[in-house]
């Protein structure tokens, strides 16, 4: 067992429904490997985590044919716009730090008590369908 996990910014929003979400549907959705790695995330608060730009632990429990070209996530159909990106900066995370699975939780939760939102995903996804209602 690894002693750190690697993470790309749209994945904390994943993470962020599964931990902070009640009626999280995760596990309906995601493979075993993926949703090991989730529980792994959420029981152990001193597992380090590091910030990445491409693929992470998740891509990699998903199979890396999962992520291809390191691309956006379907939420974002500009191809212009960077989900990781947008996410980091939403939690104030940048690439490259490294922290332990509970201060990355503490920002979650801090992030929803300030926006309302479980995850930056979620935020960005009313958002998007907003826009496309107002078009």
């Amino acid at each position: 067992m690894k002693d750190k996990i690697f993470l790309r910014g749209h994945h904390l929003s994943n993470l962020a429904d599964y931990c902070l979400n009640e009626d999280s549907i995760a596990e309906f959705v995601h493979g075993d490997e993926i949703m090991d790695l989730y529980d792994r995330f959420r029981d152990n608060p001193e597992l380090s985590v590091e910030l990445v730009d491409g693929l992470d632990s998740i891509c990699e429990a998903a199979g890396v044919e999962e992520c291809p070209d390191f691309s956006t996530d379907c939420v974002f159909p500009d191809w212009q716009w960077d989900e990781d990106r947008e996410t980091l900066k939403e939690y104030r995370f940048k690439v490259g730090e490294t922290y332990c699975v509970s201060d990355v939780l503490e920002r979650m939760i801090d992030y929803q008590t300030e926006t309302g939102f479980i995850s930056p995903r979620i935020k960005f996804s009313k958002q998007n369908k907003k826009s496309e209602v107002e078009k």
